[in-house]
């Protein structure tokens, strides 16, 4: 029987983890599992210590969850990574959010940036329930790149308006990815989860080890 890949969701900053719960159960019924590490970047963020929260100690908790599956369980995982995910969003962070004296960000304008193709019911419940993030995690010196190392596919949301398809391009064409394109805005997610669940299926699927070649 065909195993198919681990499915590990990282998120994007300013949202909570229930953004991605419809996006995770549409994947398990495709017959996915699926993992979504919590970030501390997007985690008690009413912590007074919460402000030193690196960008390290997001990727920590990913590595970590990426070691238990490769290494312990010698699963296959696809990183499906969304925004902050993804971590190539300054431009994005530098002009969509403001810093507090007291090293918190919050985003403006959330509606319009992260949810503007769906309904404004809707999009003003998501955008209620945004996060500040740590402006230290703009500061933390990038060690590695994995587009190095691992082939990828990106994903450009042509409507997005949070990071403009210009931007997205030319982090598409900077990491080599193959690219493919959907008419949706920064979250689909939310807005069009099927086909994402779709497109990632089908990431995925390229991903399963071929057999061995005969002797």
């Amino acid at each position: 029987m065909l195993e198919l890949p681990v499915i590990l969701l990282v998120q994007g900053s300013f949202q909570l983890p229930i953004v991605y719960q419809q996006l995770a159960a549409s994947l398990q019924a495709l017959g996915f599992v699926t993992i979504h590490p919590r970030l501390p970047s997007c985690t008690n963020t009413d912590d007074p210590d919460y402000p030193k929260t690196t960008l390290v100690d997001d990727a920590l908790a990913v590595r970590l969850e990426l070691t238990r599956q490769v290494e312990y369980e010698g699963k296959t995982v696809v990183v499906a990574m969304h925004s902050y995910g993804g971590l190539a969003v300054k431009p994005f962070l530098k002009t969509s959010a403001t810093p507090n004296a007291d090293g918190r960000m919050f985003l403006i304008g959330a509606e319009q940036k992260l949810y503007n193709d769906l309904s404004q019911q809707d999009a003003s419940l998501w955008a209620s329930r945004t996060l500040p993030s740590s402006h230290a995690v703009q500061t933390t010196k990038l060690t590695h790149a994995a587009w190095r190392y691992v082939p990828s596919t990106y994903l450009i949301c042509e409507n997005d308006q949070a990071l403009p398809r210009q931007f997205q391009e030319g982090f598409a064409a900077n990491a080599q990815a193959h690219v493919e394109r959907c008419a949706t805005g920064h979250s689909p997610m939310l807005s069009h989860t099927e086909m994402l669940a779709q497109r990632i299926h089908e990431t995925a699927m390229k991903a399963i080890p071929g057999p061995a070649p005969s002797a």
